[in-house]
């Protein structure tokens, strides 16, 4: 379960990564 969380983290962390790209 820990590790779904962690994953979960950083899939959004990814995700804001990617937005800063675009702008």
């Amino acid at each position: 379960e820990i590790k779904k969380i962690i994953l979960k983290m950083d899939s959004e962390q990814e995700a804001l990564r990617k937005i800063v790209c675009d702008i």
